[in-house]
C-alpha cells in the first residue's frame, strides 16, 4: 500500500529507508522485546538488591541496639545455658572442696590418733 503523506520531508525520508521484510520486522520486534525484558530484569534486580540491603542493615542496627527479637531470644537462651553450666561447675567445685576437706579431716584425725 503506497503511503500518502502530506509532509514532503517524511515522504523523502521514507523513500530513503529500504522497506523491511516481514522477517526483518519480526526480528526487530523480538530485539526490542528482548531489550525491554533485559531493562525490566536489571531494574527488578537492583530493586531487590536494595530492598535486601535495607533489610540487612535494619537487622544489623537492631542487633547492635539489642532490639532484634530473634537475636534477643537466642541470646537469652545462651545466657540461660551459660548460667546453668556455671552453676553446675560451681556445685562440682564445692563438691570437690567438701571431699578434699573430709579427706583432710579424716587423715588429720588418724594422725592425731596415731601420735596420741
Amino acid at each position: 500500500i503506497p503511503r500518502t503523506d502530506s509532509d514532503p520531508g517524511a515522504a523523502a525520508a521514507s523513500a530513503q529507508l529500504p522497506a523491511l521484510t516481514k522477517k526483518e520486522k519480526r526480528h526487530r520486534e523480538f530485539l526490542e522485546r528482548l531489550d525491554r525484558i533485559n531493562r525490566d530484569f536489571a531494574e527488578r534486580k537492583d530493586r531487590i538488591y536494595h530492598d535486601k540491603l535495607g533489610t540487612y542493615q535494619k537487622e544489623i542496627r537492631e542487633i547492635q541496639d539489642g532490639t532484634h527479637p530473634e537475636f534477643r531470644d537466642r541470646l537469652t537462651a545462651l545466657e540461660a545455658e551459660r548460667n546453668a553450666t556455671v552453676a553446675r561447675a560451681e556445685l562440682f567445685r564445692q563438691y570437690q572442696h567438701d571431699c578434699a576437706h573430709r579427706i583432710f579431716q579424716a587423715e588429720k584425725e588418724a594422725a592425731e590418733a596415731e601420735f596420741n
